[in-house]
């Protein structure tokens, strides 16, 4: 009898899974398929030579995002079960499923308005002026935004004061890559960081770029390393400070490439095994000649 009763106490919890199940999946489904564009865009729009593995990673980030919607749909399958059949299993996992799918959607509406809004100040730091922009900076909510502050050291009129104040933020997401929509991310379609970007601006001063020199990302560094206004200082501080660690090819890229790079670094970088930076220094105008016709590229 005991056992009859389990069986049936099992066939009833499957029976009362199985509608729940079914709704969530549709709606992981169709999560996904609203989704995968998106996401696809994201990938094709940008020009970073990695961008390409965001394809081997898009079912994770995209089963992250849709597991949400998942429980919305799930949710809406138990409270069809609680109103049809009145079991109180169902409805306190309605409501339990309710309160989370509430938030969740409460999350979601309020992420989606910001990156409205974001769209909106990105299109209208486009078309400002200098003074605008200086301006901008010591007075918009938005000016400590990242991605509006990508925005900002991308356009040709942002003011080597305006640069200089960006790189003295002290949020270390501005030194991180970025990845966001085509319409935020504008011309920057390689996800460069804020403070690269600085670095490459056309207006930096030598005095922002030393600032720079001390990013504990690389990646920036590389990017202070190839440019001609860094103080020749920083650039050995830099060379000294990083050669042998790991990721110390892209200031020896950066380097390589700048012709305002002292010789002493030049020769110590001429003995490198790696092709990119001997392909560098090859084109460098700084190289001498000597140098450059040992290298075998």
């Amino acid at each position: 009898m005991d056992g009859r009763q389990r069986d049936t106490s099992k066939r009833g919890l499957l029976s009362c899974l199985r509608l729940p199940l079914l709704s969530g999946l549709c709606a992981l489904a169709l999560a996904v398929g609203v989704f995968l564009p998106e996401e696809v865009a994201l990938i094709r729009n940008s020009t970073s030579s990695t961008a390409a593995i965001g394809y081997i990673f898009l079912p994770i980030v995209l089963l992250i995002r849709a597991l949400p919607w998942a429980l919305v749909g799930a949710t809406a399958g138990f409270g069809y079960l609680a109103l049809r059949h009145r079991r109180w299993q169902p409805t306190v996992i309605f409501f339990a499923g309710l309160t989370l799918s509430v938030a969740y959607a409460a999350h979601f509406i309020v992420s989606q308005q910001q990156e409205e809004s974001r769209k909106a100040v990105i299109a209208e730091v486009e078309t400002m002026d200098s003074d605008a922009i200086d301006h901008f900076l010591a007075s918009s909510q938005y000016a400590a935004d990242r991605f509006v502050l990508g925005a900002i050291a991308l356009h040709p009129a942002t003011s080597a004061a305006a640069l200089a104040r960006i790189a003295a933020r002290p949020d270390p997401a501005l030194h991180q890559a970025m990845w966001a929509a085509p319409e935020i991310m504008g011309e920057n379609r390689k996800g460069l960081a804020v403070m690269r970007l600085v670095a490459l601006h056309p207006n930096v001063t030598p005095q922002t770029l030393s600032m720079l020199s001390q990013s504990p990302i690389d990646y920036v560094l590389g990017s202070v390393a190839r440019n001609p206004k860094t103080p020749a200082s920083d650039l050995q501080s830099m060379f000294n400070a990083h050669k042998g660690m790991s990721g110390f090819y892209l200031i020896e890229w950066g380097l390589a490439s700048n012709p305002a790079t002292p010789g002493d670094i030049i020769e110590q970088l001429s003995l490198s095994d790696n092709e990119y930076t001997l392909r560098y220094l090859k084109t460098n105008p700084a190289t001498p000649q000597s140098i450059k016709d040992a290298i075998p590229y």
